[in-house]
């Protein structure tokens, strides 16, 4: 039964209400009586403020009349000071169950939500327009902005709003001002938005936010449209791992509005919910590719063809439009293996891979509790190329151990470099070809611009940049050889984001545009990409997880635990008692610390996880991981 048919079906005023108070781990309704100033303006979900041993917390309505609880019953203190929709309400509960998790999760999403937009434009949904869903499968020849425009018009001539979401802020100002640029009245959801500017009137036709402002109680809603669904930051990475497109198409079915995927790059997971429609024939819309396979030492990434490459294109480029050579690591120097022993170099306090750190200082070098400290060469001039090789030290990426740069496991200082990073890619440039590179991260703002034609960045540059004459995936096995089974989807929206940029700056000409160095040329998601074949490459996907039997065919959940071999033999008895989950379910312990939970739909997959309270041991759920 929904929030609105619960609130219908109760007689008259409720004298007590159960209220769920803003705490995760407390998961409990406590009762409440209801004042008469505020006696029939309570409903299911109705934000409320009330006192807990002498303090006021915020909370939620969750039942009327509750069985009456011992002791004095204290008053409801008031309402919070935004509005909850019952059909909101109802979205956090399906979502909760959904991700295995709590309400109270969503239910401040949706607090937090309604605190980012001015209050004029909060309220119910349109209930008009009747739930629709679709994706969109764009190509690099269209235009997100001007379909999504599109859109957000005709819901507005027929005098609804209009929410879009994208993956990052970054992405939500570029839309606003895109839309902004049409005519069409746009206003952005803020985390922080100031209380004075909550109170100012506002009006918007539409309202751009990032993957919070699914849960946003917007007035006369009657689109919702999620840019790039497949993108990472469209997924919550703390528990619970929710997504924006699922969470999307189940409020658009709750409010009744449509619901519209706009993607290049669609994946399995999302593609399956709805058509996907292609606009037009896109054979002409993909870019010329060369492929370029790497041979020899591991870190040996600059190699002839792509500095011919290089030398090609660059006449053409400019700081609007210059070459891009892109590789997912920063720095000069990140991994190094022992020659001596052929160790990798570890961390000798936690044993991870250890990277290129800020120049080390040798502080108590002949103290006798530092053995690594202590090293002999057999001439000054091993010290001195010892010296300028790895005058920076290495440091461990997760416990932030500093050390020489020497092998832990043999104390040799004859190490080598097995991956290279942006910083190594445009020095070795310099060298070669006498082009000065500018460089390119996570940390560089939105509409970055080069001093000069070339740039060497981590895959940040396909959002940062706005157009470029070619692109080079310098090491396209960082996506190829990936762990995770949305490997395809990563590759896909890499390729897709790489073609959109050089569409962008109109090159013309039979030269390729993109080049990919790989040491698996004849690998089928190569040649896909070779034959410009999107469609083609996705089925292959599609077929491959049908296969393997992964999501969608599957429903998966990965929890961590202290011991993962007992949840595991207590789930599975707990499992094989209630008869149903048991048959549908697959339980495997993937480490000591993690537990897979496999089933053959999300029905079955929450059916077994609901067990797990019983368990009587704690475990982080995340539902639908991308990695194992």
């Amino acid at each position: 039964m929904s929030s609105k048919e619960r609130l219908e079906s109760s007689a008259g005023a409720p004298a007590r209400v159960g209220v769920t108070i803003d705490a995760v781990g407390l998961d409990r309704e406590f009762s409440y009586s209801v004042p008469e100033d505020l006696s029939g303006r309570l409903a299911v979900g109705t934000p409320v403020v009330v006192g807990v041993q002498g303090r006021k917390r915020r909370g939620w309505v969750t039942s009327f009349d509750p069985d009456p609880a011992p002791g004095r019953i204290l008053p409801i203190s008031g309402l919070d000071d935004y509005p909850l929709p019952t059909d909101l309400y109802d979205l956090c509960v399906a979502a909760a169950r959904r991700y295995a998790s709590s309400a109270v999760h969503f239910l401040k999403h949706a607090r937090s939500a309604a605190h980012g937009l001015p209050a004029g434009l909060l309220g119910p949904a349109a209930n008009s327009v009747g739930f629709s869903n679709r994706y969109l499968r764009l190509s690099p020849c269209d235009s997100a902005l001007e379909v999504v425009a599109r859109m957000v018009a005709a819901a507005a001539a027929g005098g609804h709003r209009s929410l879009v979401l994208t993956g990052t802020e970054i992405e939500a100002a570029a839309f606003a001002k895109g839309l902004g640029d049409k005519g069409i009245s746009v206003a952005v959801l803020s985390r922080a938005l100031p209380k004075y500017k909550r109170e100012a009137t506002v009006h918007a036709e539409c309202v751009v936010a990032t993957r919070l402002g699914v849960f946003a109680p917007l007035a006369s809603l009657g689109l919702i449209v999620v840019v790039d669904p497949e993108d990472k930051a469209h997924r919550n990475q703390s528990e619970p791992t929710w997504r924006t497109s699922v969470v999307a198409a189940e409020r658009a079915h709750l409010s009744q509005v449509a619901a519209v995927m706009v993607s290049g790059y669609p994946s399995p997971e999302n593609a399956h919910m709805a058509k996907v429609m292609k606009p037009r024939d896109e054979s002409g819309c993909w870019p010329l590719v060369e492929v370029v396979e790497l041979e020899g030492r591991p870190e040996a990434l600059v190699t002839a063809k792509l500095a011919a490459w290089v030398r090609t294109l660059i006449p053409e480029a400019s700081p609007a439009a210059p070459v891009a050579l892109l590789l997912n690591r920063k720095g000069k120097v990140n991994r190094y293996v022992c020659r001596k022993c052929r160790t990798p170099v570890t961390c000798e306090r936690c044993g991870a891979m250890m990277a290129a750190g800020p120049p080390y200082a040798e502080p108590g070098k002949d103290a006798p509790d530092s053995p690594l400290h202590h090293y002999s060469f057999a001439t000054e001039a091993g010290r001195r190329g010892f010296d300028a090789l790895f005058a920076r030290g290495l440091l461990c990426p997760r416990c932030g151990h500093s050390t020489p740069a020497a092998c832990g496991n043999c104390k040799s200082t004859s190490i080598s470099p097995v991956s290279v990073g942006t910083g190594r890619i445009a020095d070795e440039l310099r060298a070669s070809l006498g082009l000065e590179a500018d460089l390119a991260d996570d940390s560089t703002p939105a509409g970055f611009e080069p001093a000069s034609g070339l740039v060497v960045a981590t895959e940040a540059a396909l959002t940062r940049l706005s157009a470029a004459v070619g692109v080079a995936f310098v090491d396209f096995d960082q996506y190829h050889f990936s762990s995770s089974f949305a490997a395809t989807n990563r590759v896909f929206r890499a390729w897709y984001k790489a073609s959109v940029l050089i569409r962008a700056a109109r090159a013309q000409g039979g030269v390729p545009r993109l080049l990919l160095q790989t040491r698996e040329p004849g690998s089928e998601t190569v040649l896909r990409i070779a034959a410009r074949d999107p469609a083609g490459l996705l089925a292959a996907d599609v077929a491959e997880r049908k296969r393997l039997e992964l999501p969608p065919f599957s429903a998966l959940a990965l929890l961590r635990t202290g011991d993962a071999r007992l949840y595991r033999s207590r789930l599975a008895e707990l499992a094989e008692q209630e008869g149903g989950p048991g048959a549908q379910v697959e339980l495997a312990a993937l480490s000591e610390d993690r537990l897979l939970v496999k089933a053959r739909d999300h029905e079955a997959l929450l059916a077994c996880l609901a067990l797990r309270r019983k368990v009587g041991l704690p475990a982080l759920v995340h539902v639908d991981p991308e990695e194992l």
